[in-house]
């Protein structure tokens, strides 16, 4: 695929994406439910998972106001910036295709 269709594919994607798989160890298995202190739930954050469409959901803790990117990336103003714990990427990295 070409640089430019990826673009298209991506600009054009519907975000009321429908999750319908986690990707590695659910946040109980690993010990993280409630990882930044507050607003987890037994079954929420951190997390990632995949939409029916292939593409992935991070669920974390905002940090878009309190990141340095340091040159390396930016963010447009309808991103986030999202922080998981190395663990959740680590267990998940198995199931990433």
């Amino acid at each position: 695929m070409t640089f430019n269709k990826l673009i298209t594919k991506f600009t054009k994607t519907n975000y009321m994406e429908t999750a319908i798989k986690r990707l590695g160890k659910s946040p109980q298995e690993l010990g993280t439910v409630g990882y930044f202190g507050g607003g987890c739930d037994d079954n929420s954050c951190p997390d990632i998972l995949e939409t029916e469409n292939g593409d992935f959901i991070i669920i974390g803790k905002d940090v878009t106001g309190d990141v340095n990117l340091n040159g390396i990336s930016g963010l447009a103003p309808n991103e986030r910036a999202v922080l998981i714990p190395r663990i959740t990427l680590t267990s998940a990295k198995k199931d990433i295709p």
